[in-house]
């Protein structure tokens, strides 16, 4: 056996020795998105978009977003409403 293959196991002995982590599944009873909570992924999605829906409401009435080329962007002062509200 010649000197590079005699290396190579070596390396690969010692590399099988190596011990992996456990990776064991999280089981938890709520799904969290932010501070939004629910007890399902389907739940908090159905959260997540009456809350997107609310906040829209709020953007649109206090005039927080501005027209380019007929797409509506959230300006700065409605970013900052959001993170507040939320």
């Amino acid at each position: 056996m010649s000197a590079i293959k005699r290396e190579l196991n070596e390396v690969l002995d010692e590399q099988a020795l190596v011990q992996l982590p456990v990776v064991m599944p999280v089981t938890s009873s709520s799904v969290a998105l932010g501070t939004l909570q629910a007890s399902s992924p389907a739940a908090l999605v159905s959260g997540a978009a009456e809350l997107a829906s609310q906040l829209a409401i709020v953007i649109n009435k206090q005039n927080l977003a501005t027209v380019i080329k007929g797409k509506q962007f959230v300006n700065v002062e409605g970013w900052t409403t959001l993170a507040t509200m939320l």
